[in-house]
This record gives C-alpha cells, sequence and structure tokens, in this order.
C-alpha cells in the first residue's frame, strides 16, 4: 500500500529533505546514473570525473551517511551500489515532465 502524503510525520519530511538535497547535487546524480545498472569500484566512479579523487570521495560519504549508497569492503578496495533502489524510480517519472516543452524553463545561472 502506497504511504499517503498526510501519513508523513514531521520527522520523517526532515528526513525526506536531507535525502532530496543529497541527490540535488549534480556530481551526486552523476554518480547515481554510473551506480544506476550495477554496482561501481571506488576508483571506477572516480575514473569518470575530471576532478580529485577527495571530491568525489566526499560526495559517496555524503550518500552513504544518507542511506543512499550501500559500500561493500573487498579488501583495500570499496564497492559501491545504490541502496535507495526507489531513487532511479523517483527519477525516472521525473524526465518525462522535464521534457516536456511546455515545462518551465529553469535559469541555468
Amino acid at each position: 500500500m502506497d504511504l499517503e502524503l498526510v501519513d508523513i510525520s514531521e520527522e520523517q519530511i526532515e528526513v525526506l529533505s536531507k535525502v532530496f538535497k543529497g541527490i540535488s547535487d549534480p556530481t551526486r546524480l552523476k554518480i547515481l546514473k554510473i551506480l544506476w545498472d550495477s554496482p561501481k569500484y571506488s576508483y571506477e566512479i572516480e575514473s569518470m570525473f575530471d576532478c580529485e579523487r577527495s571530491n568525489i570521495s566526499k560526495h559517496l560519504r555524503v550518500m552513504l551517511k544518507l542511506g543512499i549508497l550501500n559500500v561493500k569492503r573487498e579488501g583495500n578496495k570499496s564497492l559501491y551500489s545504490v541502496r535507495m533502489s526507489c531513487i532511479p524510480r523517483v527519477i525516472g517519472c521525473l524526465i518525462p515532465y522535464i521534457n516536456d516543452p511546455k515545462y518551465p524553463e529553469i535559469d541555468k545561472n
């Protein structure tokens, strides 16, 4: 049974807000896209970005802390996967709306 929005507690609203903030960063959305279909090692994720490894590590830590991702340690390697399997569905259901020509233009600045 689907939860009605009116049934969501104030505490749940606070946590949801943090999760949405956690996926709102463009780099984090790109990480989710990379992990969408299959788990990846941290070095694989880092190699897909043109920035410092520490920057990607920070984003991974944020998403781990929020429970968005899982990590499995294998010796000195870390294998990341999407824990909140609903997030790709949430993002997927929004794509048709933002692709609609009538969708409001968003300031890109």
